[in-house]
C-alpha cells in the first residue's frame, strides 16, 4: 500500500512538472520573436499528423495497459508488476501528452501564427488534464 502511495504521489509530481513545462513553453513562445518568414503549409500538415497519430498511439495504450494494472492493483495491492506497468504507461502518456505542446512551440518558433500553434497547446493541455494520474488507493486502506 505505501509503494501505490509512493508511486502515485511520484506520478502527481510528474504531472505538475509537465504543467509546469506548458505554462514556461507558453511564455517563452509568447516573448520570444519568432523567424518572419512564413512556414510552408506541407510542414504544419505533416506536424498535424505526427501529433494526431502520437495521440491515438498514447489514448490506445492507455487504454490496453492502464486499465489492466489497475484491475490486478485493486484486487492484489502487493502486485509489484502491475505497479511498475501502470507506473511505465502514466509515464509515456504524459509524455506523449506534453509533446504536443512541444510541437506548438516548434511552430511558433518557425514561424507560425497563434491561430496554428495555440491548438497545439490547447490539445496538449487538455490531455494532460485529461491523463491526470489516478489510482483507487481506498480500496486499499
Amino acid at each position: 500500500m505505501a509503494s501505490i502511495k509512493k508511486t502515485l504521489r511520484a506520478a502527481r509530481v510528474l504531472h505538475i512538472a509537465l504543467f509546469v513545462m506548458v505554462v514556461i513553453d507558453f511564455d517563452v513562445s509568447y516573448r520570444l520573436a519568432p523567424i518572419q518568414k512564413q512556414i510552408p503549409p506541407i510542414l504544419v500538415y505533416a506536424i498535424t499528423f505526427v501529433g494526431l497519430n502520437e495521440i491515438g498511439v498514447a489514448a490506445f495504450l492507455r487504454n490496453r495497459m492502464i486499465k489492466p494494472s489497475e484491475e490486478l492493483l485493486s484486487s492484489n495491492p502487493n502486485n509489484e508488476s502491475a505497479l511498475k506497468k501502470w507506473w511505465a504507461e502514466v509515464i509515456l502518456s504524459l509524455v506523449m501528452a506534453s509533446t504536443i505542446v512541444l510541437f506548438g512551440l516548434v511552430l511558433k518558433f518557425m514561424g507560425a501564427t497563434w491561430n496554428v500553434a495555440c491548438w497545439f497547446f490547447i490539445v496538449g493541455t487538455l490531455l494532460l488534464l485529461a491523463w491526470t494520474p489516478r489510482l483507487d488507493v481506498s480500496a486499499v486502506e
